[in-house]
């Protein structure tokens, strides 16, 4: 199970609308400004990565 916190919701939300694959840089352009830093968005999708397997 994945435990959502609101930065994994928030990433989750932005691969779930997207109309094609993006990477970590992708998806810290489309996040709202200050929301979380880069280095976030690599340990979230390596947690996603994980959870699914």
């Amino acid at each position: 199970m994945i435990k959502l916190t609101k930065q994994r919701q928030t990433i989750f939300d932005v691969l779930k609308n997207s109309k094609k694959p993006l990477n970590a840089e992708m998806i810290y352009e489309l996040l709202p400004m200050d929301t979380m830093n880069l280095s976030t968005v690599y340990r979230t999708i390596e947690y996603f990565e994980q959870k699914v397997k």
